[in-house]
């Protein structure tokens, strides 16, 4: 039921009052709009299509490292249950959520698989192919056109989902009560966009480059890039409907993509040899649980027993409100300034006469910085307060996922990356010359600076 469809002179606010009535008109017959359906049923197809997909060879004549077909099967069905058990009963809220969720992230891991297609050699995707000798561009599989299809079967459900999101959060109107949950949300969703960014495993194969997003090759780069960004902006999304259902689906569809993406390479770590688990997967992986154990608690939480002194007449306003903008605004001037810092000074200094690597990401850092700094200026300006402090409250995640990858650029050249030469059956009588080691900067310190401070504005 939307505002369109309510009786004359009957208001958003006259038509719900309270979660019961909420209820009872979920229950009527109307509750289930054929778009609702139809978006389930375009989900189930797509984790159908995904379930295939990793069942057939993504590669021709290639092999996964390990045997992750049950693995990648749960992990594409269960969104799809999910999304049809709160259909069935009668959650469309829930179930709009779910597929929203889902859709959000779809585009990046639509590109993570066409990597693949463009060069399947430098993908790090051991459990859908492992090379064992050296190729050159192979071909793609018959199993990556149903991952393509399942992906865009996903987008297509979010479509139809939007508008029960829509006449959920409508029906909802505002938010009674508080979300004591909510800032949790935003940090998983930051904490996995960053884990995101990191290499998603450790390497000692030679066949298998394990890279950061920002070192490895274009079309993963563009997909891990977009899930980094898509994951905590779906959070805020979901923590700030009015739906509770929409919110509750939001997270849980956001931490099952999450762990589609980072469970695969973090197993493939534990049970692969020469493969090891690394920071980035485990980033992933945690705040998927995160986000989909929020999912089961409740959101709305009345603010009753709390005791209200003082006159609130007119306009509310908080004890010190002027320290805190002051705090705010200058906690993120100053992680803009030591973000500047980082981009701008060596991240790394070679041990000897070699000339020393620069990373992309230290410009994508210096634009973060200068993103942050034009809102925390207007945080100053009583009028513009509120709404620069909202914009702080989401753009200070750019200094910590460009930060993020600034360092790990910097740990993948620090750490001694050797290969065993003796694992390949390669017997060398004679030692290795010591290489030129390279060792951290400053900017790597102005970098980690910049980091904390843009976590304590965002408290603040």
């Amino acid at each position: 039921m939307t505002s369109r469809s309510r009786p004359p002179g009957e208001t958003a606010g006259q038509a719900v009052h309270g979660t019961e009535s909420a209820e009872l008109l979920r229950n009527e017959p109307g509750a289930r709009p054929r778009a609702l359906l139809l978006s389930a049923g375009l989900v189930s197809a797509g984790a159908v299509a995904l379930a295939a997909g990793a069942l057939m060879p993504a590669v021709r004549d290639g092999s996964p490292g390990f045997t992750a077909g049950p693995l990648l099967v749960v992990l594409a069905l269960a969104p799809a249950v999910a999304v049809l058990y709160a259909v069935v009963t009668g959650r469309p809220g829930l179930a709009a959520g779910l597929v929203l969720g889902l859709t959000a992230l779809a585009p990046g891991r639509l590109l993570l698989d066409l990597q693949l297609l463009a060069d399947g050699s430098l993908a790090a995707r051991p459990e859908l192919f492992l090379a064992d000798r050296l190729l050159t561009l192979p071909p793609a599989g018959p199993g990556l056109w149903p991952l393509v299809a399942g992906h865009l079967l996903t987008l297509a459900a979010g479509v139809f989902a939007a508008g029960t999101a829509r006449d959920e959060a409508e029906l909802a109107g505002e938010l009674d009560g508080r979300r004591r949950w909510r800032l949790l949300g935003p940090v998983l969703g930051v904490a996995g966009g960053i884990g995101l960014l990191l290499a998603p495993l450790g390497s000692g194969n030679a066949y298998l480059l394990a890279k950061n997003a920002f070192e490895g090759p274009t079309v993963a780069m563009a997909g891990y890039l977009l899930l980094a960004a898509m994951l905590p902006l779906t959070v805020l999304v979901a923590v700030s409907s009015p739906s509770a259902g929409v919110g509750k689906g939001g997270f849980a569809g956001a931490g099952l993509a999450a762990l589609a993406v980072g469970v695969p390479p973090m197993v493939a770590g534990l049970v692969v040899d020469r493969l090891s688990v690394a920071p980035g997967s485990v980033l992933v992986t945690v705040a998927g649980l995160g986000l989909l154990g929020l999912a089961f608690t409740r959101f709305d939480v009345e603010e009753t027993g709390e005791a209200v002194t003082g006159d609130l007449a007119g306009e509310a306003r908080l004890p010190g409100l002027f320290w805190w903008r002051l705090a705010t605004g200058g906690l993120a001037l100053l992680a803009a300034a030591a973000a500047v810092a980082g981009a701008l000074t060596p991240v790394l200094k070679a041990n000897g006469p070699t000339p020393v690597p620069e990373t992309p990401a230290r410009w994508l850092l210096l634009g973060a910085a200068v993103v942050l700094a034009v809102p925390a200026l207007f945080v100053f300006v009583p009028r513009l307060s509120a709404f620069a402090r909202g914009i702080v409250a989401a753009t200070w995640a750019g200094i910590v996922l460009a930060g993020a990858a600034v360092l790990s650029a910097a740990l993948s050249v620090t750490e001694d990356k050797a290969v065993d030469p003796a694992s390949f059956g390669v017997d060398l009588p004679l030692p290795l010359p010591d290489r030129v080691g390279y060792s951290a900067a400053q900017g790597v310190t102005w970098t980690f600076i910049a980091l904390a401070l843009a976590a304590v504005a965002a408290l603040a």
